[in-house]
């Protein structure tokens, strides 16, 4: 049976929630997925898993969060090829670079050997209704394709 970690980083709630719907959609697959904040997952842990789903809002100008970046900066050097991956998170768009964190987190994945197999999903501050579903449809055809690799 493959192994889902949803990670998330959430300063307000919106991106805790995407990681909860996204959730739903991974266990409607059949996979019950890990969900844990990412300043309570260690590096050792998050290798033992197949499927990586990482959410981050986006700080400032479209910096990461510093607990994310710590996290990337221990994740360097790990090999992730042979994991399947996808990053989704929260943004405001007045602040220029909408969600840059995303972005900067699926660049990281791809340069350590992970395989994106899910587009990248951002939504502006909140979900709404429809983006609340396409989450769950996002985690459920993840894990989809991830049991489709096996």
């Amino acid at each position: 049976m493959q192994k889902i970690l949803i990670i998330y980083a959430s300063e307000t709630g919106n991106t805790e929630e995407m990681a909860a719907r996204i959730a739903e959609g991974v266990q409607k697959a059949g996979i019950k997925p890990a969900v844990q904040a990412v300043d309570q997952i260690s590096i050792d842990e998050l290798m033992k898993y197949d499927g990586l789903m990482f959410g981050s809002y986006t700080d400032g100008m479209g910096d990461l969060p510093y607990i994310v970046e710590d996290l990337l900066d221990e994740l360097n050097g790990h090999d992730l090829t042979g994991k399947a991956a996808m990053c989704f998170g929260s943004g405001d768009s007045s602040y220029g670079l909408f969600a840059a964190a995303v972005d900067t987190i699926q660049e990281s994945f791809v340069r350590y050997g992970a395989e994106i197999i899910e587009d990248a999903f951002k939504v502006e501050l909140s979900m709404t209704e429809e983006e609340s579903n396409q989450a769950m449809h996002i985690g459920e055809s993840f894990a989809r394709k991830l049991m489709n690799r096996a």
